[in-house]
């Protein structure tokens, strides 16, 4: 099915637009969420982080919902918020991406400490393990109760090392990592990364 940008155009700014003034976003912005939005719901990723816009998780859910009424998404796709960030996940492929995480062990973690010299390769540690079991039982137990929004509360992501997390959840192929009881620094001001 061919769709014309301008639904993806439109239904951003009738739902994505935030602030005192509501100010436009710019259509390249809105078809940069539409293609992305697009992969989740091919099942090439599975999740995008929203970093359009301030706009909060009941806004990018009715986006979402906007646009699988309009029949150009057709999969289940959930909105999570975690510390005030919101993720577009495509749950299926979320659930068997963090399985797999677990099953085969072996996620590519690179510690940044700041006390580092340089970054290095690290095994996925026991408290990494929980954080991916935990994420996925608790989504697991809201799509059960068939959220289309999963806010986790504090007292589940207070322990966790967001940056890690997020790397995981968004399917890269590495995660950064950092001991975030000693600093919330890293090695890799002024590093370059190629």
């Amino acid at each position: 099915m061919v769709v014309s940008a301008d639904i993806f155009i439109s239904t951003a700014q009738a739902f994505l637009c935030c602030g005192k003034k509501k100010r436009q976003i710019p259509h390249s912005s809105c078809l940069d969420m539409a293609v992305q939005i697009i992969a989740l719901d091919l099942g090439l990723k599975p999740a995008v982080l929203y970093d359009l816009n301030g706009a909060c998780a009941e806004q990018i859910q009715r986006y979402v919902g906007s646009l699988q009424e309009a029949g150009v998404v057709t999969t289940a796709l959930r909105i999570l918020s975690i510390s005030g960030n919101c993720l577009v996940v495509n749950s299926n492929l979320m659930k068997e991406h963090l399985s797999e995480v677990l099953k085969k062990n072996s996620l590519l973690t690179v510690d940044v400490c700041a006390w580092k010299e340089q970054p290095s390769l690290i095994v996925m540690d026991t408290n990494t393990k929980h954080m991916v079991k935990d994420m996925l039982d608790y989504i697991m137990d809201k799509e059960d109760q068939h959220l289309s929004v999963i806010v986790v509360g504090e007292e589940l992501y207070e322990q966790w090392n967001l940056c890690t997390l997020f790397g995981i959840l968004l399917g890269y192929p590495a995660s950064y990592w950092f001991d975030q009881a000693q600093s919330f620094e890293n090695c890799l001001s002024m590093t370059p990364l190629v």
